[in-house]
């Protein structure tokens, strides 16, 4: 159960995992909406908040921005992504969205929700309204900041690198690949997980479709090595899980030549690539 709760949730910027759950993808993004659901059905959800996809509209309206970003998506679905000039105008608009304040009723409800995290480093996560959806993943596409000072001027960062992340070339032409209008940014923050070895698991095997498995694919240290292909992990196939404990059936084991590593609060947080250690290999 988070230490952040909001009774007013429905009402108010942000949503308690509850109220995540209750708002649905529409209002707390896809990750947000699933982590509140995972929390319901008692899952060991690490302590945290969803920031809803509304500030993501106002913070957009109040920096002039709505304009700008419709005149790119229609270039964009007229001429494509490689067109002269669109990397460059796209690259002024992420610039433009990731530097714009916060809307003021926003910033004042992170600066009191951030004081129930006390000196915990956060992870500050994008939930865009549309992914995670049956027929549109985004996996990967979106933005993702870890190891976050608990201070507001380092989570409005995040939350605006995240919502800059909408306007890549990449996740402008998937939207429209898929027919999808109007996507928002929600933004997930929750506590960092110290993890010695982390991973992805897909409750379906991603390159058959066969759902009577649970891939696993894990490396050391924090799982961003994994889901950014910056490393080769090892991989589990495991079977069972609801007419008999699960097992594993198979594994590989991978090169995990590199792995994610946070960096000190005190040097300013984030995370960094290394190699790793040819033991740990």
């Amino acid at each position: 159960m988070s230490t952040f709760t909001n009774p007013a949730s429905a009402a108010g910027p942000l949503l308690d995992w509850d109220g995540a759950a209750d708002s649905g993808p529409a209002v707390a993004g896809g990750k947000g909406w699933n982590l509140g659901r995972l929390a319901r059905y008692g899952l060991p959800v690490p302590d945290g908040f969803v920031l809803g996809a509304d500030t993501y509209r106002a913070h957009m309206k109040e920096a002039g921005l709505e304009a700008d970003a419709g005149a790119i998506e229609q270039r964009i679905g007229a001429e494509g992504a490689l067109a002269d000039g669109v990397e460059a105008a796209l690259a002024a608009l992420r610039e433009r969205v990731a530097t714009a304040p916060l809307p003021t009723h926003a910033g004042a409800a992170l600066q009191s929700a951030l004081l129930s995290f006390g000196a915990t480093p956060l992870a500050v996560r994008s939930s865009a309204t549309a992914e995670d959806a049956p027929d549109a993943s985004f996996a990967g596409m979106h933005g993702t900041v870890l190891n976050v000072r608990p201070e507001l001027g380092a989570v409005a960062d995040a939350v605006r690198s995240c919502y800059a992340s909408l306007w890549t070339a990449h996740a402008v032409t998937y939207r429209q690949r898929h027919g999808l209008d109007g996507v928002a940014m929600a933004v997930v923050v929750m506590r960092l997980v110290a993890a010695r070895t982390a991973g992805v698991a897909f409750t379906a095997d991603p390159r058959t479709g066969r759902r009577d498995q649970v891939i696993v694919t894990a490396n050391h240290g924090l799982g961003e090595s994994v889901v950014s292909g910056a490393t080769d992990p090892d991989e589990y196939t495991m079977e069972g899980f609801i007419d008999r404990p699960p097992a594993v059936v198979s594994r590989r084991v991978g090169r995990k030549e590199r792995r994610t590593e946070t960096v000190g609060l005190d040097e300013g947080g984030g995370t960094r690539l290394v190699d790793a250690p040819t033991a740990a290999r």
